[in-house]
């Protein structure tokens, strides 16, 4: 397979190649695509974990399990400052 590449794209594989991680090209785009499987297949678990977490909250949502919007905002701003501890 032939490919013709951007002088920048170009650039980043020798860089990388320099490195001395890798020793051709081949092996860095085996790398990046392997990269992209695991990212791809992070999407779908976040996606499924996401349904599955949306489907949670309207059954509970049926069932009156809900919260004021003031309390959400307390448990939001709890959740912010957790995040930056």
């Amino acid at each position: 397979m032939d490919m013709t590449l951007t002088p920048e794209i170009e650039h980043r594989l020798e860089l990388r190649l320099r490195e001395g991680r890798w020793k051709t090209a081949s092996e860095v785009l085996e790398t990046a695509l392997d990269l992209l499987d695991d990212m791809d297949d992070l999407i779908v678990v976040s996606r499924e974990e996401l349904n599955a977490k949306l489907e949670e909250s309207f059954a509970a949502a049926e069932r009156g399990e809900t919260i004021s919007g003031k309390d959400l905002e307390a448990e939001l701003d709890t959740w912010r400052a957790n995040l930056g501890a």
